[in-house]
């Protein structure tokens, strides 16, 4: 297997691009903004700015696949993401309990230490999955002539999105199991997808306006399916290409990965990404909290609905800007606990011991 050793920066700042799309979607989503809509053109903004930052999820997986083929796997690795969940979990625990003692229970004190048993952020169960299977699909990917890689984004593409989402819709059934693309299944589909396009460097052979054309076409589509395709309770359709297994989301994610996978940033955007691109897991961690998803964001900015089409998406904006400045401040307050407790001599271990 080939490997890559020069860090890649354009990934990264995808990754923190991400991270933002992914706290808009939470504050219009667990803050209330989504579900308290009312006005036509409140609505069509909204929308837009929701299937915009809907590709977040399936940008992490493609990305985990670009960045996971051509490395050694370390265990390590998911021992430090392990710990991280078990920080935020118990963090929380430990300020709710603070503020209101009654809100935390000593079930709830367990849960913090097995998060994958008690399912505490879906996406990390998921990526276990993800993770115990990555040195087998990258052995896979590593056999894949370029006819096999075509062969790979079609089939994940017409089968697991496009026709799973046309069946869901008319049958009510979900033919794969995808569950919407909450499952470690649809992950390790867009891992290999990414780890394609590492391996036969994809980026470098779609023209930027093939990206960036596949990627608007996409977006539009769908906000147009979605505001325009609205027949009342009985009979919705609007609603059809806004999951994680859409094909215009899958799209969407991974126009940007060729976009970024070799962008090269200018020195000090490179400063800005190193500082930034090591908290982003944390920035979810903290904001995808149960308590804090339950306690501080859910319908907090139901308000922010009834502004004007123009400020929506600027005050979406700066909230989510700000919950990500105060996640950075707090994460890099963890990596700095994480050095002092010596956490990477532990890391350091587990892979001599798995060598």
């Amino acid at each position: 297997m080939e490997t890559w050793k020069e860090r890649n920066y354009g990934v990264d700042l995808l990754r923190v691009l991400a991270t933002l799309f992914i706290t808009i979607l939470h504050v219009m989503g667990h803050g209330g903004i989504i579900d308290a809509v009312e006005g036509k053109a409140q609505y069509n903004v909204v929308w837009f700015l929701e299937i915009l930052c809907f590709c977040a999820v399936d940008c992490y997986g493609v990305i985990s696949g670009y960045v996971g083929y051509g490395h050694k796997h370390r265990p390590s690795r998911y021992l430090t993401l392990w710990l991280e969940v078990v920080f935020y979990c118990l963090l929380m625990t430990v300020i709710v309990y603070n503020w209101q003692p009654s809100y935390v229970s000593h079930t709830r004190v367990v849960h913090s230490f097995f998060p994958v048993t008690f399912n505490a952020y879906w996406y990390f169960t998921a990526y276990t999955g993800v993770f115990i299977l990555m040195p087998y699909m990258n052995r896979v990917v590593d056999s894949f002539t370029e006819k096999d890689a075509v062969k790979l984004f079609l089939g994940v593409f017409l089968l697991f999105s496009l026709y799973n989402t046309l069946a869901i819709k008319n049958s009510l059934s979900d033919p794969f199991r995808l569950a919407g693309g909450y499952t470690f299944m649809w992950l390790c589909a867009l891992y290999m997808v990414g780890a394609v396009i590492r391996k036969f460097d994809v980026c470098r052979i779609i023209p930027p306006l093939v990206r960036w054309g596949v990627f608007l076409l996409a977006l539009l589509f769908t906000w147009l399916w979605k505001t325009q395709f609205y027949y009342g309770k009985d009979w919705d359709i609007s609603g059809m290409f806004i999951s994680y297994t859409s094909p215009t989301i899958f799209l969407m994610a991974t126009a940007l990965l060729l976009y970024f996978g070799n962008r090269r940033l200018p020195k000090v955007g490179n400063l800005i990404v190193k500082v930034v691109a090591p908290t982003t897991f944390g920035v979810y961690l903290l904001q995808d909290q149960n308590y804090v998803r339950t306690y501080f964001l859910s319908r907090r900015y139901e308000e922010s609905a009834a502004m004007s089409p123009g400020i929506i998406p600027l005050r979406v904006i700066g909230i989510a800007v700000s919950i990500y400045v105060v996640g950075i401040a707090v994460d890099w307050v963890r990596i700095f606990l994480f050095r002092f407790l010596t956490v990477k001599k532990l890391r350091n271990w587990i892979d001599h011991l798995f060598d």
